[in-house]
């Protein structure tokens, strides 16, 4: 029961004790005197009694609220992790346990404070106010540990992500968002590429969308920092980042593309692309797969150190 309900018990009981009391004094022949004076007596101690029952009852009320809460959290959370480790569960079963529809579009969220908390209740706010940026229901939340929370929104759509900004989200945090999926299998497949977008880049709002290659390819950091500066060689310079982001618009688009793309003059793309093509020592067309790969993941790797 709600505490509220519980001090309504308590206070009936001693309203009921006090009328008592009233009426055996009333059929006692005692002087006036005597009888305020015992009324006077039992008041103080029904009150005494009163006060000390309720502090006792509010300590153990939010002892075991906070059990409560903890047993259904670890619940919760024991619940999704089967659902994530794609162990045989009952989905209709799971849908009522979580209070979530896993068998709609499913977009995951990983969000970590910067700092230690004293709890998840920010985080919780942040994901909350997220999904209404979004135009989704209350999201699934699943706190883990003091500084991580996992959430899942349930929409019939792709959500349109593009609608958070900065005032969407606090600055000490960082959130990882996966790709919006169907389904359970969607619902594992987002938190996995949630988790990964934190991986791959240290930007405080990132899409996994937005940086899929480069997690695909950053399993091994050194790695990848060898294949960029092999293949870009002095283009990998900070100082060239505008020619960089002139050749990936060309390769993506050519050079119509890439003018309308940066607001540049078609001649002023082309002059680019040959000062691209100086630095290499090659024509932008040779080993153009890897050339593209290489630009997108050093494009990641400067906007993730900024």
């Amino acid at each position: 029961m709600e505490l509220s309900v519980l001090l309504r018990i308590y206070r009936h009981g001693q309203q009921a004790a006090l009328r008592y009391a009233n009426e055996m004094i009333e059929t006692q022949n005692w002087p006036e005197e005597g009888r305020v004076e015992i009324l006077t007596e039992v008041w103080s101690r029904a009150t005494d009694w009163f006060s000390l029952c309720v502090e006792q009852l509010i300590t153990a009320y939010a002892e075991e609220r906070e059990r409560w809460l903890r047993s259904a959290l670890t619940r919760r959370r024991q619940q999704v992790e089967a659902v994530l480790r794609g162990d045989a569960v009952d989905v209709t079963a799971a849908e009522t346990s979580l209070g979530h529809p896993l068998r709609r579009r499913n977009t995951a969220l990983v969000i970590i404070a910067d700092s230690e908390t004293d709890g998840t209740t920010g985080l919780e706010e942040s994901a909350v106010r997220l999904a209404a940026a979004l135009g989704a229901p209350r999201p699934l939340l699943v706190p883990v540990g003091s500084r991580t929370l996992w959430a899942w929104l349930a929409t019939d759509h792709t959500p349109d992500l593009t609608l958070l900004n900065a005032t969407t989200r606090p600055k000490d945090i960082r959130i990882g968002i996966g790709i919006t999926a169907n389904g359970v299998e969607g619902f594992r497949s987002s938190h996995r590429e949630a988790v990964a977008a934190l991986q791959a880049d240290a930007r405080q709002l990132v899409l996994y969308s937005d940086v899929e290659l480069v997690s695909l390819l950053s399993a091994d950091r050194t790695a990848l920092s060898t294949f960029i500066d092999r293949t870009l060689g002095r283009l990998a310079d900070d100082v060239h980042a505008p020619l960089r982001d002139t050749v990936i618009a060309y390769l993506a688009e050519g050079v119509g593309g890439a003018s309308t793309k940066l607001g540049l003059h078609r001649n002023t793309v082309r002059y680019r692309l040959r000062q691209a093509e100086d630095l290499l020592g090659h024509s932008l067309e040779t080993g153009r797969l890897e050339l593209h790969l290489a630009l997108v993941c050093a494009t990641a790797d400067t906007q993730s150190a900024n």
